[in-house]
């Protein structure tokens, strides 16, 4: 699989607050997410919706193993959309947080843990009797959405551990130890057998309407 640099997409077609199936716009962003799919394993993205069918998306991609780890996210915007996921998901979860937990254990891009000199390590996944499965740092891009109806803020926060704003719930689908991408040297950071490894899952932000699907792989 080729490495590739960070990629940050914000895909806006004028009047596509309704579903246009057929629109160029709506044709053109699925033709970009299926390519940055196939970047990934299907494992990992298994979880992802099969096809873009509402516009704005947000979409962020990185496979540099420099980075120390890949991670793609897509972000999508819409109360039916927030409805029927938390029907879908009902309790078929691994483990659910909030931002706000000071336990989360958090894989950084390697170029912001330098930067921000974090010397975070961690002992245990299992702390106070809770399994704390890895997730990504939630790096703060500009989100924004036509008409300011989205604001960065409403997704990102420098106040939580994760990066992401308190109104998150974060599920966590499944998570493994082990090697699941070739050039990936283990985290001298992360707790014993859980060096290397996968997690993939989805943040919901009931109160703004933003859903985060994800998967990371260190």
């Amino acid at each position: 699989m080729k490495n590739c640099y960070l990629i940050f997409i914000f895909l806006i077609i004028w009047g596509c607050n309704e579903k246009k199936n057929n629109s160029p716009g709506l044709r053109y962003a699925n033709r970009d997410y299926r390519n940055e799919l196939r970047e990934l394993p299907p494992f990992l993205v298994a979880h992802f919706p099969k096809e873009i069918d509402h516009l704005p998306i947000t979409s962020v991609i990185t496979t540099d193993t420099t980075s120390r780890c890949i991670y793609y996210m897509l972000f999508e915007y819409g109360k039916d959309k927030v409805s029927k996921l938390k029907k879908q998901i009902g309790k078929k979860y691994l483990a659910k947080y909030e931002p706000s937990d000071s336990c989360l254990t958090i894989v950084k891009l390697e170029a912001i843990r330098s930067m921000s000199d974090d010397k975070t390590s961690y002992d245990n996944i299992y702390i106070n009797k809770k399994y704390y499965y890895p997730l990504p740092f939630f790096e703060t891009f500009d989100n924004s959405a036509p008409g300011d109806v989205i604001k960065t803020e409403d997704i990102y926060s420098n106040n939580t551990k994760c990066g992401l704003s308190r109104d998150f719930l974060i599920y966590i689908l499944d998570s493994k130890p082990g090697h699941y991408w070739k050039g990936l040297y283990p985290l001298n950071y992360m707790p014993v057998d859980w060096k290397n490894g996968y997690s993939k899952g989805i943040c919901i932000n009931e109160k703004k309407s933003i859903i985060i699907y994800w998967g990371l792989i260190w």
